[in-house]
């Protein structure tokens, strides 16, 4: 597998980010754009208002030297006000995402009816799930999917726990539409949260988030149990849990359509200006990647 073009710009190794650029172009039988090769500090706005790839990656390398002798670590990302409550975020969506997942998944053998059927209906849930996901995530954007479909699921675990006894049924159903819209919060949480974190610490935001997600698989199974002491405890956890998370992801910036973010300088300043700006473009139904386009969002 060739190395990401933007970890090789971080790492000021330039001549090897050309090197994969003009593979991927040969691959591809298309013509390498010059601005991707150029070495110019021309200052480019992107959607959230901060400095192009272009720009970015002169930074990059011109500090490089003195940057990259320092080890990065999570704690990096806990420095600063807003990437520390963007890190605490992702951590706790993690954590409830592998909670609830398998949670449900332990928890299908409380159901009533057939535990046989009810297990392997859990698991092939998970099919129409990533469609669905695979569908709606550029059209919804990374946040607001994950939001959707972690409220969706919540909401559908929360209601069944008030479900009476004789309605067996709606209960497997409802916890079949939790499982659904939390085995697409897993599968997005992945993508979403690669593209939060800056290049050069892309691999530790990540990791750390993997990390906590282990706290919660840890725990599904305690949860789970629960359901021996009364039986809608459980779904009652995961639900609140899920809407919980749901909720403050709604505060994380968007991601679709932007120049991510390669240093945590460009990572504090990402999405301070995207509430008007994706409330335009989303209204517009168009994608945001102009500076036209945004300056005609500001007049609006």
């Amino acid at each position: 597998m060739p190395e990401s073009y933007r970890w090789l710009v971080s790492q000021g190794r330039r001549e090897d980010a050309k090197r994969v650029i003009h593979n991927v172009a040969r691959v591809n039988d298309v013509e390498v754009p010059k601005h991707l090769l150029d070495d110019h500090t021309e200052e480019v706005p992107t959607v959230d208002g901060t400095l192009s790839v272009a720009n970015s990656k002169v930074e990059l390398v011109s500090h490089n030297k003195h940057e990259n002798k320092s080890k990065k670590t999570v704690i990096d990302l806990l420095r600063t006000p807003n990437m520390r409550k963007r890190t605490f975020n992702m951590f706790f969506c993690w954590a409830v995402c592998t909670l609830v997942y398998y949670g449900l998944s332990s928890n299908s053998g409380t159901l009533g009816g057939n535990i046989f059927v009810n297990f392997i209906a859990t698991m092939l849930i998970e099919i129409p799930s990533y469609v669905f996901s695979y569908l709606v995530l550029d059209r919804m954007g990374r946040k607001g999917t994950l939001s959707f479909v972690l409220l969706l699921g919540g909401v559908a675990c929360f209601i069944s726990g008030f479900i009476p006894e004789g309605y067996d049924w709606l209960v497997v159903v409802l916890s079949l539409l939790g499982k659904f819209g939390i085995a697409a919060a897993f599968a997005i949480v992945y993508i979403y949260s690669a593209e939060i974190f800056p290049t050069e610490y892309r691999s530790v935001g990540v990791g750390s988030c993997s990390m906590c997600a282990r706290v919660g698989g840890v725990v599904a199974p305690f949860i789970a149990s629960l359901a021996d002491v009364y039986k809608p405890l459980p779904l009652l956890i995961f639900g609140i849990l899920s809407i919980v998370s749901g909720c403050l992801i709604v505060f994380l910036p968007e991601t679709v359509g932007c120049e991510l973010p390669q240093t945590l300088q460009e990572s504090e300043a990402f999405g301070s200006d995207q509430s008007v700006w994706y409330f335009w473009c989303f209204a517009k139904c168009q994608k945001p990647p102009t500076p036209e386009d945004h300056t005609a969002a500001s007049d609006a």
